[in-house]
């Protein structure tokens, strides 16, 4: 079978054109922090005018090695996704390379991104449930807020967050401080959110 030329990727390339082009490069955005790709729902609310370097500067992404890998992919593809195998194997190295990295607000947000609301199965971070976070050498504080007064849901995404940080693995001591003002809001929550939910505008 002949390759299929896919353009060259870069900065410029739109995301949505990029996954009707090569779909099985979900696993490895996933793995360089698009955690959102994960959920089908989300993928189709994408702007269309989204590029992949806007995108890596909102998600908080290394552009650079996430075009390296992109362009790999684009460039080795014959008609056929890249195995299971592959996809693991970029899935676990892009992983150790975000644990290597030194912990800031930045690299916080994007481990947040792995944490969802257990009702919506959206993320907090791209739900706006996150308030502030605070980073002092190996100390995080994490402040985030619920949708609803729920003890359960408040163990389980506290639980989560403080998983989701520690996977970093420079950061020892984590807190997470749940706070009631102000409150939560359907318009905190991101725009792609509020359109994959069908919030409207009047939906505050």
């Amino acid at each position: 079978m002949s390759k299929q030329r896919i353009p060259p990727v870069s900065k410029d390339t739109l995301v949505t054109d990029l996954l009707s082009q090569l779909p099985a490069i979900v696993p490895v955005m996933v793995s360089h922090g698009f955690l959102c790709l994960s959920d089908p729902a989300l993928r189709q609310a994408i702007p269309a005018s989204l590029t992949l370097g806007t995108a890596a500067s909102i998600h908080g992404v290394d552009l650079k090695a996430l075009l390296r890998d992109l362009s790999q992919i684009a460039e080795q593809r014959s008609g056929a996704p890249p195995d299971e195998e592959t996809l693991a194997d970029r899935a676990r190295a892009g992983h150790t390379a975000r644990k290597g990295r030194a912990v800031d607000a930045g690299a916080v947000l994007v481990a947040l991104r792995s944490c969802h609301d257990p009702e919506l199965s959206v993320n907090i971070v791209d739900l706006g449930l996150i308030h502030d976070i605070r980073v002092q050498d190996d100390r995080v504080l994490v402040e985030m807020t619920l949708r609803k007064d729920d003890p359960h849901v408040a163990e389980a995404l506290t639980l989560c967050v403080k998983e989701a940080v520690q996977s970093l693995g420079a950061a020892r001591h984590v807190e997470v401080r749940l706070v009631r003002e102000p409150a939560w809001r359907r318009s905190r929550a991101a725009p792609v959110v509020r359109r994959a939910l069908g919030w409207t505008d009047a939906d505050q």
